[in-house]
């Protein structure tokens, strides 16, 4: 019998009434378990229990951050505390997060783990110690936070279909209705309201490019030709990641931001590299892309996005 009363797991390693407030209150349980002498496959799986404990109590609290905030986008005081988080806390979390992950490979009582149990949640600590850089850590904190601020103001934006006020999400439904004038009349409201934003969500796109660009400019061969390119070769496992590149000339970047540098990663084995030539084709090869197991170089010319 399924019931909603959902009850909270007791906690074992963490104090029960354990607050997550600021980076310092949650420091010493990554500094004992990064210290803690794994001698046992037993005393090792327990330290995975309460390294995952840890995770979670982490993850809990910024969901319920984000929901709070989401839940009343008028509240400064909920959207500082978000930002607080994303900005102060999760950036120190990552490299010890790391430190973690390898110190877990680098344990001689790994191999000896169930393969039936951990392979899979082994395989994800492998990609994720290939793939991880420490210079990104305060870009994606800040796109993040950028996301969040874009979520805000797409929630205050409503439409009236047939007299009655709808979320965009919700009216997006009436763009699948039999009758074309209701789709039309939909489709431009839905616009319509989208272009009174156009200022603010403008300034967030040119800060999430540039952000991105950085990202990517950061990524350098070395992570792509020979961590991300490899992962199946080296671990038998999918590489499912897209990498979405801004290509091109002509909008006037400059030397550097004008270069068409895809012919690169054409040259290197494991690696798909798309290049779109129209929006259409972006949408259908982006969602391609996404489920494509293996791992895509996804280059966009900068003149659409401009």
């Amino acid at each position: 019998m399924y019931s909603a009363d959902i009850q909270k797991l007791p906690r074992h390693y963490l104090p029960a009434d354990f607050e997550l407030t600021d980076w310092d209150s949650i420091a010493p349980f990554f500094t004992e378990l990064e210290g803690r002498v794994l001698s046992s496959v037993a005393k090792l799986e327990q330290w995975l229990r309460d390294v995952s404990e840890l995770e979670s109590v982490i993850s809990e609290d910024a969901c319920w951050r984000q929901i709070r905030m989401t839940s009343d986008t008028e509240n400064k005081a909920l959207e500082e505390a978000f930002n607080f988080f994303m900005l102060a806390i999760q950036p120190k979390i990552q490299p010890w997060s790391d430190r973690l992950n390898r110190k877990l490979m680098d344990s001689p009582f790994t191999a000896s783990l169930d393969t039936n149990t951990y392979f899979t949640f082994l395989r994800s600590i492998r990609k994720q110690i290939d793939l991880f850089n420490e210079a990104n850590i305060q870009v994606i904190a800040g796109l993040n936070v950028l996301q969040q601020q874009f979520g805000v103001i797409a929630g205050k934006m409503s439409v009236t279909v047939k007299g009655q006020e709808y979320t965009l999400q919700q009216a997006a439904l009436f763009l699948e209705d039999e009758d074309r004038s209701v789709r039309e009349e939909v489709y431009l409201k839905i616009a319509e309201r989208r272009f009174q934003d156009q200022v603010a969500l403008h300034d967030l796109f040119d800060q999430s490019l540039e952000k991105r660009n950085l990202i990517a400019a950061q990524a350098g061969f070395n992570q792509i030709v020979n961590n991300l390119a490899k992962i199946h070769y080296r671990w038998g496992q999918n590489a499912d990641v897209v990498v979405r590149m801004p290509t091109g000339g002509g909008v006037g970047a400059g030397p550097f931001h004008s270069q068409s540098n895809e012919a690169w990663f054409t040259k290197v084995p494991g690696l798909k590299v798309v290049y779109p030539s129209n929006p259409m084709d972006a949408k259908g090869l982006l969602l391609a892309s996404i489920y494509d197991p293996n791992p895509v170089m996804f280059f966009e010319h900068k003149a659409p996005l401009s």
